[in-house]
């Protein structure tokens, strides 16, 4: 990032006019941000750095917005720990498969692509 004063930053955002208007508001901030001790020396870094900064938009401090996103990553995702369907079995059991198998009988669920009218 080559910004040093606001003028810079304008000339910049100019290059990409479908966001000026977006961030003319905060080319103060831009700069404030980019003059931190902290402020990264790889661009990869800059610009998550950048970006995290400037997630509040001027509203709370760059160094809380970078606490709120790194808050927000930390937070643990959430994922699917079993899958369900509902079957017919030939044994005659309708309902839900048990963990991929006929509650009844235990017959195994064929994969999708196995079942040759649905291939």
């Amino acid at each position: 990032m080559h910004a040093e004063s606001e003028e810079d930053v304008i000339k910049a955002l100019n290059a990409a006019p479908q966001h000026m208007e977006e961030f003319r508001a905060i080319t103060g901030l831009i700069l404030k941000v980019k003059r931190e001790k902290k402020f990264p020396k790889t661009r990869p870094a800059q610009i998550s750095f950048l970006a995290d900064s400037l997630a509040g938009r001027g509203r709370i401090s760059a160094r809380r917005s970078r606490d709120i996103c790194e808050k927000d990553r930390a937070k643990p995702t959430h994922q699917i720990i079993r899958q369900d369907f509902y079957i017919e079995c030939t044994c005659g059991y309708e309902g839900p498969a048990r963990h991929g198998a006929c509650a009844k009988c235990g017959a195994v669920c064929l994969p999708l692509t196995m079942i040759p009218f649905l291939s």
